[in-house]
This record gives structure tokens, C-alpha cells and sequence, in this order.
């Protein structure tokens, strides 16, 4: 059993945050602690609930990192903001960045040796 409080690793949906003002600057990032703060969702990647993880991937909007959930699966979330300010709660990782284009290279080469050409 953990020490921590299960309230410490909860994830805070975006509509739980104080609301921004839309005439204020947004506030630069805080990198202080070497790491990226990011928004993101789950599927189906709507975007009608955000999360907010950590990472030390170098990611853009649109990419898709592995997490863990708080009941241990691990699930897929699509970046929405790549770079946001830290939180005052702690953050879960995101870590493992997939590679969509790996999965084309893997498809394209077994059409090739199929003698199949893509369109």
C-alpha cells in the first residue's frame, strides 16, 4: 500500500481549474524543474475532459504518449497543448512517445512484399 494519498495522483479535468482570463497573457511555462507540462485527452480524443501530465519528451500538439491510469492499465492520450504551466498538484507521467510513422513504414513493406503498391 502507498503512502501517498490517493488525492495526490488524482488527475484534475480541465473545468475544475480556476477559468482563464481571455484578455490576460497566458503565462509562460514553468521549465524550472527540467520538465514539460502537457495537456491532454483521452480517446476518443474529443477533448471535452483534459489532463495534465509531465514528460521529457520532446512533443508537439496531435502526438500520443502512453500513461498510467490510477487503476495501474496503461492507456493512450493525445497531446492537445504541448506546453503548459505547471500545476500546483502533482502531475503523472507521460512517457513513451508512439511513433504513427513506424506503424506506415511496418505497413508499407509488407504491401511492398506482397508486390502490392499503396496509392
Amino acid at each position: 500500500m502507498s503512502t501517498y494519498d490517493k488525492e495526490e495522483f488524482m488527475h484534475y479535468p480541465s473545468d475544475m481549474r480556476p477559468p482563464k482570463a481571455s484578455s490576460a497573457p497566458k503565462p509562460a511555462a514553468d521549465t524550472s524543474d527540467g520538465l514539460t507540462y502537457i495537456e491532454t485527452v483521452f480517446a476518443p480524443y474529443t477533448g471535452a475532459k483534459t489532463y495534465i501530465y509531465k514528460t521529457v519528451e520532446k512533443v508537439t500538439s496531435g502526438d500520443y504518449l502512453a500513461v498510467q491510469t490510477p487503476n495501474g492499465s496503461l492507456q493512450i492520450v493525445k497531446v492537445k497543448t504541448p506546453d503548459v504551466p505547471k500545476p500546483n498538484y502533482k502531475c503523472k507521467w507521460a512517457f513513451q512517445k508512439i511513433e504513427l510513422g513506424l506503424l506506415a513504414d511496418l505497413e508499407d513493406s509488407e504491401l511492398q512484399a506482397d508486390g502490392v503498391k499503396r496509392l
